[in-house]
Protein backbone atom coordinates (compact mmCIF):
# COMPACT_ATOMS: atom_id res chain seq x y z
CA UNK A 1 0.00 0.00 0.00
CA UNK A 2 1.24 3.51 -0.79
CA UNK A 3 2.51 5.07 2.44
CA UNK A 4 0.71 8.33 1.65
CA UNK A 5 -2.72 6.69 1.54
CA UNK A 6 -4.99 6.41 4.49
CA UNK A 7 -5.17 3.03 6.26
CA UNK A 8 -8.77 2.97 5.02
CA UNK A 9 -7.45 2.03 1.57
CA UNK A 10 -5.98 -1.19 2.97
CA UNK A 11 -7.82 -4.17 1.39
CA UNK A 12 -7.97 -6.08 4.69
CA UNK A 13 -9.60 -3.09 6.38
CA UNK A 14 -12.15 -2.66 3.60
CA UNK A 15 -13.07 -6.36 3.54
CA UNK A 16 -13.67 -6.31 7.30
CA UNK A 17 -16.50 -3.78 6.94
CA UNK A 18 -19.93 -5.50 6.68
CA UNK A 19 -21.23 -3.16 3.95
CA UNK A 20 -20.19 -2.16 0.48
CA UNK A 21 -17.40 0.38 0.83
CA UNK A 22 -15.56 2.43 -1.74
CA UNK A 23 -12.49 4.56 -0.98
CA UNK A 24 -12.29 7.61 -3.29
CA UNK A 25 -9.98 10.48 -4.09
CA UNK A 26 -11.90 13.54 -2.83
CA UNK A 27 -10.73 15.75 -5.70
CA UNK A 28 -11.91 13.80 -8.75
CA UNK A 29 -13.96 11.00 -7.13
CA UNK A 30 -11.73 8.33 -8.65
CA UNK A 31 -11.91 4.93 -6.95
CA UNK A 32 -8.74 4.02 -5.08
CA UNK A 33 -10.06 0.79 -3.56
CA UNK A 34 -13.31 -0.97 -2.76
CA UNK A 35 -14.34 -4.17 -1.08
CA UNK A 36 -15.89 -7.19 -2.76
CA UNK A 37 -19.35 -6.43 -1.36
CA UNK A 38 -19.30 -3.02 -3.07
CA UNK A 39 -18.14 -4.63 -6.31
CA UNK A 40 -20.95 -7.18 -6.12
CA UNK A 41 -23.52 -4.34 -6.17
CA UNK A 42 -22.25 -3.01 -9.51
CA UNK A 43 -23.49 -3.85 -12.99
CA UNK A 44 -21.34 -5.72 -15.46
CA UNK A 45 -18.64 -5.40 -16.52
CA UNK A 46 -17.69 -3.75 -13.20
CA UNK A 47 -19.18 -6.54 -11.11
CA UNK A 48 -16.44 -8.74 -12.62
CA UNK A 49 -13.60 -6.28 -13.21
CA UNK A 50 -14.12 -3.84 -10.35
CA UNK A 51 -14.01 -0.06 -10.61
CA UNK A 52 -10.57 0.83 -9.25
CA UNK A 53 -9.08 3.71 -11.24
CA UNK A 54 -12.44 4.93 -12.56
CA UNK A 55 -14.36 8.05 -11.57
CA UNK A 56 -17.76 7.22 -10.09
CA UNK A 57 -19.57 8.89 -13.00
CA UNK A 58 -17.87 6.40 -15.34
CA UNK A 59 -19.46 3.30 -13.80
CA UNK A 60 -22.60 4.51 -12.01
CA UNK A 61 -25.23 5.49 -14.58
CA UNK A 62 -27.21 8.63 -13.72
CA UNK A 63 -25.09 9.55 -10.70
CA UNK A 64 -24.81 13.21 -11.77
CA UNK A 65 -28.51 13.60 -12.62
CA UNK A 66 -29.55 12.04 -9.33
CA UNK A 67 -27.50 14.54 -7.31
CA UNK A 68 -25.02 12.09 -5.88
CA UNK A 69 -22.00 13.99 -7.23
CA UNK A 70 -23.31 17.08 -5.43
CA UNK A 71 -23.20 15.07 -2.22
CA UNK A 72 -19.58 14.08 -2.87
CA UNK A 73 -18.66 17.69 -3.65
CA UNK A 74 -20.28 18.92 -0.42
CA UNK A 75 -18.34 16.38 1.63
CA UNK A 76 -15.07 17.60 0.10
CA UNK A 77 -15.95 21.28 0.60
CA UNK A 78 -17.42 21.11 4.09
CA UNK A 79 -15.67 18.12 5.65
CA UNK A 80 -19.05 16.92 6.92
CA UNK A 81 -20.51 13.49 6.15
CA UNK A 82 -23.23 13.40 3.52
CA UNK A 83 -25.77 12.31 6.11
CA UNK A 84 -25.42 15.67 7.90
CA UNK A 85 -25.98 17.70 4.75
CA UNK A 86 -29.06 18.54 2.67
CA UNK A 87 -27.61 16.37 -0.09
CA UNK A 88 -27.99 13.26 2.08
CA UNK A 89 -29.20 10.33 0.03
CA UNK A 90 -31.54 7.68 1.34
CA UNK A 91 -32.97 4.92 -0.80
CA UNK A 92 -31.10 6.35 -3.77
CA UNK A 93 -32.24 4.80 -7.10
CA UNK A 94 -29.68 3.78 -9.73
CA UNK A 95 -31.16 3.19 -13.17
CA UNK A 96 -29.52 1.62 -16.17
CA UNK A 97 -27.96 -1.45 -14.63
CA UNK A 98 -28.40 -4.72 -16.46
CA UNK A 99 -30.32 -6.11 -13.48
CA UNK A 100 -32.74 -3.16 -13.50
CA UNK A 101 -33.54 -0.50 -10.96
CA UNK A 102 -31.65 -0.78 -7.67
CA UNK A 103 -32.03 1.28 -4.50
CA UNK A 104 -29.06 2.02 -2.28
CA UNK A 105 -28.61 3.83 1.01
CA UNK A 106 -25.35 5.77 0.68
CA UNK A 107 -23.26 7.48 3.35
CA UNK A 108 -20.27 9.53 2.16
CA UNK A 109 -17.74 10.35 4.88
CA UNK A 110 -14.67 12.59 4.68
CA UNK A 111 -11.20 11.18 5.35
CA UNK A 112 -8.69 13.88 6.21
CA UNK A 113 -4.94 14.23 5.99
CA UNK A 114 -4.24 14.46 9.73
CA UNK A 115 -6.31 17.52 10.73
CA UNK A 116 -6.14 19.22 7.35
CA UNK A 117 -7.94 19.00 4.06
CA UNK A 118 -10.37 16.30 3.04
CA UNK A 119 -8.12 14.16 0.85
CA UNK A 120 -10.27 11.06 0.48
CA UNK A 121 -13.84 9.90 0.92
CA UNK A 122 -15.29 6.66 2.17
CA UNK A 123 -18.63 5.78 0.58
CA UNK A 124 -20.56 3.17 2.54
CA UNK A 125 -23.37 1.53 0.58
CA UNK A 126 -26.23 -0.79 1.43
CA UNK A 127 -28.55 -2.11 -1.26
CA UNK A 128 -32.15 -1.85 -0.07
CA UNK A 129 -34.03 -2.69 -3.28
CA UNK A 130 -36.05 -5.49 -1.66
CA UNK A 131 -37.09 -3.17 1.16
CA UNK A 132 -38.33 -0.34 -1.08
Amino acid sequence: MNEHLSPWADPATLEAIPAGVCFLDARDFRVIAHNFLYQSLLAEPYRTTGAVGLRIAEFLPGVEEAGMLDCHRQVTLTGEPCVARPCAVRDFPYRGFAHGLAYWVVLVSPVRVTRGEVRWQLATVWEVTERV
